[in-house]
């Protein structure tokens, strides 16, 4: 494991004092390179936790001395030294693990100082910082680097292998955050002459084999998604792509990483399918139901089955894409149903979580909810789903208001979207086993 040095800066604070912004940026700038140890999750107990730590409290010194020399530095010279400071501040702008809350005080009034970037400045940032790094990186197969457009076939599709030595990039965690700042600087009229600088390195983050790195890539997919023209991600193919590799995503089983992976992938492809396509449109509604076909129901559910985080994310992401797909998750009640009641009355031997049969009683809801003309059809395996459950709360002795107010909601909802027969079986329920008595009178 490499060394960080960690140097004593009193006998240099005096002197630094009288330098220029230009000489003390010379000076701190190797010393803000973010160590990569910073991307253990462990870091904080790992052998080098003690010089990580030394590290990020000088690191949080020279931020604020950077400060000082901007706010008495003349506008001209802050413009001079613009790129060379981004790189050295913006990732001390957030809530990373190496970021000490004066830090960001610090870094976040050093670019509130400078003022939102130019075009010419954000090129200058992509071309000399972001570039480099990922210049030998593995691009994606069916992106032409040229353009950064869509190909049958790449012209990098030959260089498909993994090479941690053409992975430069993943050893500069500053990299995520600048591309980031790239990405919320633009303005509207920027992207149609600067979006093949920012491509490249979103999709290599995107279809990178790490999971860790695949969030990043996400949760900066999610910012393009966001600001890119649809005319610009339609036009260029750049769109499919994208799905591609959030496809990819949404199927990555086996990585404590995987759940949260995949809600954040799910959140991407219904906020580019809101961005590419029509709300309510034929073609919106298709990329909706092979989210829900594709990469729940025959993805996670069919192969990630021994993953509980991962199907308690299936759960919680669903009731999101419920809202979008509206009435047309009616197409899907055959799978939906069976399966969230299956987590509540599971086969003999499997223990799932309390908060995975919160999960899917809140999804549950959700689906009766939306499926309302034809959940009538499904009545009767929801009652005796819910009345199983309670028996076996009953017989346990659990009583957890939370679980209790969650099957009273889907009694509810259930009643609302076919009341008679709904109340008829409950009756009957009531009837045969006053067990039932105290769940169906709080349904009233």
């Amino acid at each position: 494991m490499p060394t960080i040095e960690v140097v004593d800066d009193n006998e240099e604070e005096q002197e630094q004092e009288f330098k220029t912004l230009e000489e003390l940026l010379a000076t701190f700038e190797p010393g803000l390179k973010v160590p990569k140890d910073f991307s253990d999750p462990d870091w904080a107990v790992g052998n080098n936790a003690a010089t990580l730590i030394s590290w990020r409290n000088r690191a949080s010194e020279s931020i604020k001395k950077l400060y000082k020399a901007v706010e008495s530095s003349e506008p001209f010279v802050v413009d001079q030294l613009y790129v060379p400071l981004v790189a050295a501040v913006v990732s001390f702008t957030g809530s990373r693990d190496w970021v000490k809350a004066e830090a960001r005080e610090s870094a976040q009034a050093i670019m509130s100082h400078v003022g939102p970037p130019t075009l010419a400045q954000i090129r200058a940032v992509l071309l000399n910082i972001v570039k480099p790094a990922f210049e030998k990186a593995r691009p994606n197969e069916s992106l032409n680097l040229n353009t950064a457009t869509k190909m049958k076939r790449g012209i990098n599709a030959d260089l498909a292998y993994h090479d941690e030595a053409d992975s430069v990039w993943k050893h500069d965690l500053r990299l995520v955050d600048i591309v980031s700042w790239c990405l919320t600087s633009l303005q509207d009229n920027d992207w149609e002459s600067i979006w093949p600088l920012i491509i490249p390195p979103v999709l290599t983050y995107m279809d990178d084999w790490e999971a860790a790195q695949r969030l990043f890539g996400v949760a900066l997919t999610r910012q393009l998604v966001a600001r890119a023209p649809s005319s610009l991600l339609t036009r260029t193919g750049i769109d499919q792509l994208i799905r591609t590799s959030l496809g990819t995503s949404l199927l990555r089983f086996g990585d404590p990483l995987s759940p949260i992976l995949f809600k954040q992938a799910a959140m991407a492809s219904m906020e580019l399918a809101g961005k590419t396509a029509k709300v309510g449109s034929p073609e919106y509604y298709q990329l909706l139901f092979s989210l829900v076909g594709e990469n729940i129901i025959g993805g996670a559910w069919t192969f990630g089955y021994r993953e509980p985080l991962l199907i308690q994310a299936t759960y919680e992401i669903l009731p999101q894409i419920l809202e979008n797909l509206g009435v047309a998750c009616v197409r899907y009640l055959k799978a939906l149903v069976p399966q969230l009641l299956h987590t509540l009355v599971p086969l003999e031997g499997a223990r799932p979580s309390v908060e995975l049969q919160k999960a899917s009683l809140r999804a549950l809801k959700d689906v009766i909810h939306f499926g309302a003309p034809r959940i009538s059809y499904w009545s009767g395996e929801i009652v005796g789903g819910i009345a199983k459950f309670w028996v076996l709360q009953e017989d346990k002795q659990v009583n957890d208001p939370v679980i209790t107010s969650l099957l009273v909601a889907v009694l509810r909802e259930l009643s609302s979207a076919c009341p008679d027969v709904t109340q008829a079986r409950l009756e009957v329920l009531n009837t045969l086993d006053p067990r039932f008595s105290r769940l169906i009178s709080s349904i009233a």
